[in-house]
């Protein structure tokens, strides 16, 4: 039985207290936020640019951002449903199916999926501004998550929409994967996948990539230049794609691209520039 049925007929039918419950389960001071949330709310790296939207009732993106002394001092906005913000033109923690904090308000029973999509809509509002404003980025979704199919099903169908991608764990069975891939891309989201970890936490590499990503983010130009030049100072056969990469985006960012050009001395690099199309770029630049 789907979840959202479950908890309806146990609410409906027999009298259970679920919102209460649930609150209780998500609440107190022993759930602690993961390396995972901090990472997320550090891709952003200023508190005014943060943007993070939740269909989670737990408290963990704020108790992060309070543990966090980047932005322990400084308010960050926080919205939970059914007073939600504008999806197109919004900065804070959205909670897009209400919280702990008012535990009858929270999006539990279909009864509740159908006012935040379909009657008092909501849900469906916010995530339309959303979907049609900004690059979305789905974690913690599998392709088949009932929340997710909600999500998707109240976004426009448009052949011109922003691309949205979401990191997913890889199948092991290839023809399996193939099929999770297939789906993901029918429901207009660019799959991102990583693959499954032999340690206790299977998503170990969820953690580590968005960490990496946040680092990325927020890495100054004086590190970067102590990276590039390291980098350069080896052959481009003997980078790894991870490597490569950084060299591909700084050469792009105009306080780094003259130290590649600069320092890249080394054999092989002349080669990989114009491989790449940069040489070529550069001379019409400097046309212009």
């Amino acid at each position: 039985m789907p979840i959202d049925r479950y908890l309806g007929e146990l609410y409906h039918q027999h009298g259970v207290e679920i919102y209460d419950l649930a609150a209780k389960e998500l609440s107190g001071d022993d759930l602690m936020y993961t390396e995972l949330h901090m990472s997320l709310l550090r891709i952003f790296p200023r508190t005014e640019d943060i943007r993070v939207a939740t269909t989670n009732f737990d408290l963990l993106f704020e108790k992060a951002a309070s543990a966090d002394n980047e932005f322990a001092d400084q308010e960050i906005e926080r919205f939970r449903a059914p007073a939600l913000p504008l999806g197109s033109s919004f900065n804070g923690i959205v909670h897009v199916h209400g919280s702990v904090v008012r535990p009858m308000q929270m999006t539990l029973t279909y009864s509740d999926f159908g006012r935040a999509y379909l009657t008092e809509g909501w849900a469906r509002s916010f995530m339309m501004g959303l979907h049609s404003s900004y690059t979305i980025l789905f974690v913690g979704y599998s392709h088949q998550d009932m929340i997710l199919n909600y999500l998707v099903r109240a976004l426009p169908s448009d052949e011109n929409k922003q691309q949205h991608f979401a990191l997913a764990i890889r199948d092991a069975d290839d023809l399996r994967h193939k099929e999770t891939e297939d789906h993901w891309k029918w429901l207009g989201i660019r799959p991102i996948f990583y693959p499954p970890s032999r340690k206790s936490d299977e998503h170990e590499k969820l953690t580590e990539g968005v960490k990496e990503l946040a680092d990325f983010v927020n890495r100054r130009i004086s590190e970067w230049k102590e990276i590039i030049e390291q980098q350069l100072q080896r052959s481009p056969n003997n980078l790894d794609k991870k490597e490569l990469s950084h060299i591909e985006y700084a050469i792009n960012v105009d306080e780094l691209a003259e130290l590649i050009w600069m320092t890249a001395a080394s054999p092989g690099w002349y080669e990989w520039l114009v491989e790449k199309g940069y040489v070529e770029r550069r001379m019409f630049n400097e046309r212009d």
